[in-house]
């Protein structure tokens, strides 16, 4: 009897200790406040770097590709970003960039956009920080004509283990 009760113990310890993960996270965030995240290993619990992010001036531009048929077709999201390393460690320039980034419109719906790889623009450029290092510029994503018109909700993904999304809010 003592077993059992022990090892129901040790299970309810157990479930408790699971739930107090509560798994990723949701925050709301304003343009122009710095929010703080970590990127981690995929397996296990190592911060592999922390950050804080300034995300503001949301625009939409045109004809800012290298191709004429490009620009046509598509126009270009641009948000200006200062990310800082205030971790204690060097960061790997890749943990953080586009692919962070979705836009959604008022239903919900993803609206499909692609890093714009090559500008006639000066864009952001990924970089090693060492810490303290901060990096500063603007980013753009190409999507179809009219759809940035319906873009609701920027979603940040921190990406990694914790998977904490920042939504902002444009209207």
């Amino acid at each position: 009897m003592k077993k059992i009760f022990i090892g129901a113990l040790f299970l309810s310890l157990f479930l408790v200790a699971c739930n107090a993960n509560t798994g990723p996270q949701e925050y709301s965030y304003s343009f122009g406040d710095e929010v703080e995240f970590q990127t981690h290993t995929i397996i296990g619990d190592k911060v592999n770097d922390t950050y804080k992010l300034k995300v503001s001036n949301y625009r939409v531009e045109q004809n800012i590709a290298e191709w004429d048929q490009l620009n046509e077709e598509k126009e270009y999201v641009a948000l200006d970003l200062v990310i800082e390393n205030i971790g204690n460690e060097d960061s790997n320039p890749y943990t953080f960039g586009s692919a962070n980034f979705k836009f959604y419109d008022n239903n919900g719906m993803e609206i499909n956009s692609f890093a714009l790889q090559e500008a006639v623009v000066e864009q952001f450029e990924y970089a090693a920080l060492r810490p303290g290092g901060k990096n500063e510029g603007t980013i753009f994503w190409q999507i179809d004509k009219g759809e940035a018109e319906k873009i609701t909700e920027i979603v940040i993904s921190e990406g990694g283990k914790t998977g904490d999304t920042f939504v902002i809010k444009l209207n």
